[in-house]
């Protein structure tokens, strides 16, 4: 209800996970609904919203079928609400107007005020756009003042921005904004935001048709929609403004305006019946990509985020994995390889984006990434971006302590790296893949108990490095090989690895990798002094202990 759709995903897929069929049964009775069925039927509706569209309906059929297997009339009564509302945001008002008689019926057979309500709403505004239209209106008006009038508030933001849509029509635009306005300050009392973007939405397609030769309020309210569907992961409600925004750049002879409109909304997303403003999108984004400008635009584009990419790797040396600097030009090369599903340089700016969350230690954005990125390069399993896919992932399990998973990507990758062929993805993805993909192995196999294998691996990467001219690689390479070390113990070893790396950094000016150089070298110089400390008190000890007759 908040708008926090990835949240409530994760909430509701949990309640899932735990729910026992046999000891939660009679919960029912005890909090009003099948939370089973009701969580299935929230769940369908989150991932509405969130754009995984596909599979939608059958989480709403299951929830159904469970509700009927139920045989509990308030399970079956918010099922079918949650079914109504489901088709309203699809726009199918003839299967609305067919739940809606089930839920009448429903509800006036068990006296179910609350889902009655709910059913004379749906039933009105289905009434009203298959083309009854003002008695529809009218009995929306009525059914929403008796809804209210129970002192309900819950959907009032969504049900008034369905109303105030259909009082547009009747040229009403004043009254109907005024509508909006009332719904997004109710959401703002208590709290029901999951509306917000298709209230504004609603208000640019107002303000449009109201004046539509003076189209920059419209354009204001949809670039709010999407800027709000944007902060919420409402995917679904951040492509219907943006359509309808492209649409108004292209009737006003700006293509360059309304490709990028699209291209961002559309990311991720695969026509599907279940909605038809995917397909609408596509189509319209093909037309607009044959025009002569927004071909130009996507050249000087793609050079532009070869060059982010490369100011990014740069970052990387000079600053650091995880500075803002670093980030922020991964973000923006990310930004403007929109639309390039092919571009090299979108790999690279995903993988960016991944390595500065992975040294933040933010696990949750590691992982999405690097599904993301192992999904990218589905279509192409032997190229050497699989390989760095397959290196993401195995890093991102390894930081997660789930070492086999991780050997399992970390072998993958080593498997598709062939020295030579990909020697220059050092210079897109920070460091050379190979010694990054070895030596992230020998840290895995270390704690799997294949010690041996570890420590060849270490030497491999090694005798790699020594061959290549990349100083990020040298660096990366030293340092690792320290902590590799550190956690053998070998803290000898591990001096010598920072020694060297402290030497690189004075030379090439590196101080991220400057602070691992001094600690290590600090770590390594106390455990000396403590070793000598040890040494020199020994002795000692062991005479004060005979001369008091000690049997040690």
């Amino acid at each position: 209800m908040a708008g926090d759709f990835t949240g409530a995903q994760a909430n509701l897929v949990e309640a899932l996970r735990i729910y026992d069929s046999e000891r939660d049964r009679e919960t029912r009775f005890r909090f009003g609904v099948d939370f089973r069925v009701t969580a299935t039927a929230y769940l369908a509706l989150t991932n509405w919203h969130l754009g995984e569209v596909v599979g939608v309906r059958e989480l709403i059929e299951e929830a159904v079928a469970g509700a009927v297997e139920s045989a509990h009339v308030l399970t079956q009564a918010n099922t079918h609400h949650n079914q109504a509302l489901f088709e309203i945001l699809r726009g199918d008002a003839e299967a609305v107007r067919r739940i809606a008689d089930t839920l009448v019926e429903l509800s006036q057979g068990h006296g179910v005020a609350l889902y009655l309500a709910f059913g004379s709403v749906y039933s009105s505004w289905a009434r009203a756009r298959l083309g009854d239209h003002a008695t529809g209106v009218r009995d929306l008006r009525q059914a929403l003042a008796q809804y209210t009038d129970q002192g309900n508030k819950l959907f009032s933001p969504f049900y008034q921005g369905l109303l105030a849509e259909l009082e547009a029509e009747e040229h009403d635009p004043g009254g109907a904004l005024a509508r909006i306005d009332e719904a997004l300050a109710l959401g703002r009392q208590t709290g029901e935001r999951w509306t917000d973007a298709f209230l504004h939405r609603i208000r640019g397609d107002i303000l449009l048709k109201a004046d539509p030769e003076n189209p920059a309020r419209a354009e204001e309210a949809y670039r709010a929609a999407i800027a709000v569907a944007r902060e919420q992961g409402a995917r679904s409600f951040g492509l219907q403004p943006a359509l309808k925004l492209a649409k108004l750049y292209q009737s006003t002879g700006c293509p360059v305006e309304a490709h990028d409109a699209l291209v961002p909304a559309l990311e991720g997303f695969s026509p599907t019946p279940e909605m038809p403003e995917i397909a609408e999108a596509q189509a319209l984004l093909a037309t607009l990509e044959e025009t002569d400008r927004v071909r130009a635009q996507a050249a000087q584009r793609r050079h532009m985020t070869h060059l982010r990419v490369a100011y990014g790797n740069a970052l990387i040396a000079a600053r650091g994995f995880g500075a803002a600097e670093t980030t922020e030009a991964f973000a923006k090369a990310r930004e403007s390889a929109y639309g390039e599903e092919d571009a090299p340089e979108l790999l690279a700016a995903d993988f960016g984006l991944w390595v500065s969350g992975c040294v933040r230690g933010e696990l949750p954005s590691m992982r999405t990434r690097a599904a993301a990125f192992l999904r990218d390069v589905e279509a192409r399993p032997d190229s050497p971006e699989a390989g760095v896919a397959h290196r993401t992932c195995g890093l991102t399990h390894w930081f997660a302590g789930e070492y086999v998973e991780a050997r399992n990507h970390l072998q993958r990758a080593l498997a598709l790296f062939q020295p030579g062929r990909d020697d220059d993805l050092a210079f897109r993805f920070g460091h050379d893949v190979g010694v990054s993909a070895t030596l992230w192995l020998a840290f895995t196999l270390w704690p799997l108990g294949d010690a041996e294998c570890a420590v060849s691996l270490v030497g491999r990467a090694q005798a790699r490095i020594a061959d290549l001219a990349h100083i990020a690689t040298h660096a990366f390479g030293r340092i690792n090989a320290a902590i590799f070390e550190l956690m053998r113990g070998d803290h000898a070893r591990a001096a010598q690895n920072a020694v060297e790396l402290a030497r690189l950094t004075r030379e090439h000016d590196l101080p991220f990798w400057r602070a691992f150089a001094v600690f290590i070298e600090g770590l390594a110089r106390a455990k000396r002094r403590a070793r000598r400390r040890a040494r020199e008190h020994a002795p000692r000890r062991r005479t004060s202990a005979r001369t008091e007759g000690s049997d040690v």
